[in-house]
């Protein structure tokens, strides 16, 4: 009708009882609080005017610190696409003693990340990113002192005291690191060759204690045993956490994985197990240099002697030259060494696989790789012993000699050997060398004994049963002295070292020449032991 009508109020909804008593207390607190904190701040206020301004708390390191401004600025500066290595140095040189501790590192991973080992250290550039980074070390999170070791040890940079200063400052900030900041530590001081210890047995614990959160990769797998075997660090826990991982989710990406036992020196028998069911049931899809990968890597670690892993190897591989697959030098080199060292379940089939594979590299002798030919010489000389009859084209070419594949005598431990031995009668000669270039540590020729020293290079740690084991090559070596009418006792290092006294070596190495039928002087060792009571 044209009226205006006027709105009647909201209606306020009732509050219970509980509600309003609860809003009249924090009424009441608000204006207690109010009225302190007025009073606090006519207080702060008369302090202010009679001491003058407080200090602004500064974070320790930044009191040459460019402002926040500023430092986003170098900071969009450093990693812009178009900076490079020389434009991030120069920047460093003018600007770094002004830099965040977050700028510093970003530099430092850039660097690093940029150019690797082109990076110019002569001009001293880089030395001074690595003493402003030295300074600010004690502020840098997980992450940035990651990136610092990460980006100098890229860029060439190895300077023994700073890495150790990023050690110490990095241990006390173990448990705060990731997956990332893992990976890219070990691998920096890897690179550098500094021990850090106490810093890889602090990052082992925490990455054995989180494997399921890092979740490694396989190549953060290879990374990480790689780089704890070069450090001397036994981590067999964090070992048999990536092995165990690494079986669960076996497949051709984790397949390359496998040889990285063998290169630190370690087996894993979990893995390996899981790695030969893994190969049997997908042979036929996978490419050869995974099939002859699988097989050398297993037959070096000695851990996996069941022929059916590598009768499946050799079948595929008879199939595949029967039908003119293509296959590399270098892996038919990998595989007849590794069907050389095995046993199989019928000799037959190794015959022929070996045949096969030895027609192949005859015709192709010239293109193996030369760290190779000292294998294929202990494979000819296999099948000459092995298989005289068979026409086999390597037993009449002239590879390389096996002096090359000698190990690196263990001159302390033979020497103390070889010393009892004479005092027990026994007459020897030292680092002898067959005919066919197989040496010998301690060797009577005319009556074809030998005593042969083991020592810590010839056996693997197996991570999964916490014992060690006997490697592919050196049961190789004593199979084939065996074929040449050689009778060997074996001494392993932790033998030795487990018999502290003389008396205790006596009686060790007395057992060892009574195995190769030498009679013993018996007074000698009964003289030793009363040596021992005096």
């Amino acid at each position: 009708d044209g009226r205006s009508r006027s709105r009647s109020p909201k209606k306020r909804r009732p509050q219970d009882d509980g509600r309003r008593g609860r809003s009249r207390s924090a009424r009441a607190r608000r204006h207690v609080n109010g009225s302190r904190s007025r009073e606090e701040a006519a207080r702060e206020r008369e302090r202010h005017d009679e001491d003058g301004p407080r200090p602004r708390r500064r974070r320790p390191g930044s009191d040459d610190e460019a402002p926040l401004q500023q430092q986003v600025a170098w900071g969009k500066e450093i990693t812009e696409p178009g900076a490079t290595i020389d434009s991030i140095l120069r920047l460093v040189v003018t600007e770094g003693r002004r830099f965040s501790g977050r700028n510093l590192a970003t530099a430092a991973h850039r660097v690093g990340k940029s150019g690797g080992q082109r990076v110019p250290v002569v001009d001293g550039r880089l030395e001074l990113l690595a003493k402003l980074c030295r300074g600010k070390a004690a502020c840098f999170c997980a992450r940035q002192l990651s990136d610092v070791a990460w980006g100098l040890a890229k860029a060439g940079f190895a300077d023994r005291d700073f890495f150790e200063a990023i050690a110490s400052e990095a241990l006390g900030k173990a448990g705060t690191f990731k997956k990332q900041h893992f990976s890219k530590t070990i691998w920096a001081f890897a690179t550098v060759d500094v021990a850090a210890r106490p810093l890889f047995e602090a990052l082992a614990a925490q990455a054995t204690s989180r494997v399921r959160e890092f979740d490694f990769s396989p190549q953060a797998m290879v990374s990480a045993v790689a780089c704890f075997a070069k450090a001397g660090v036994a981590a067999e826990g964090l070992f048999e956490a990536i092995a165990g991982n690494a079986a669960k989710q076996m497949n051709a990406n984790v397949l390359p994985f496998v040889e990285a036992f063998p290169t630190a020196g370690l087996a894993a028998g979990t893995l390996f197990e899981a790695t030969a069911l893994y190969v049997v049931r997908e042979a036929p899809a996978l490419p050869t240099n995974l099939l002859a990968l699988a097989a050398r890597s297993l037959a070096t670690a000695g851990v996996v002697e069941r022929p059916f892993f590598f009768e499946a190897i050799a079948a595929e591989m008879r199939r595949r030259f029967a039908a003119h697959v293509q296959c590399g030098v270098s892996d038919a080199a990998d595989m007849i060494w590794a069907f050389a060292c095995v046993d199989f379940s019928r000799r037959q089939n190794k015959q022929e696989i070996v045949a096969l594979l030895g027609s192949f590299l005859g015709l192709r002798l010239s293109y193996v790789p030369r760290k190779k030919l000292p294998d294929l010489h202990l494979v000819a000389l296999y099948v000459r012993l092995e298989w005289p009859d068979l026409a086999f084209p390597l037993s009449s070419s002239s590879p390389r000699p096996v002096n090359g594949k000698k190990r690196t005598p263990l001159l302390e431990f033979r020497r103390s050997v070889s010393a009892i031995l004479v005092q027990l009668g026994w007459t020897h000669a030292v680092d002898y060398e067959t005919a066919e270039g197989l040496s010998l540590a301690l060797a009577d020729a005319a009556s074809m004994r030998a005593v042969e020293l083991r020592g810590p290079s010839e056996y693997f740690f197996d991570v999964s049963r916490g014992e060690y084991v006997l490697g592919g090559e050196a049961r190789f070596k004593s199979r084939l002295l065996g074929l040449l009418g050689w009778k060997l006792a074996h001494v392993a290092y932790f033998e030795w070292d487990a018999r502290k006294f003389d008396s205790e070596r006596h009686a060790l190495l007395a057992a060892k020449l009574a195995e190769l039928g030498v009679d013993v002087a018996h007074d000698a060792v009964a003289l030793w032991k009363l040596h021992d009571r005096l």
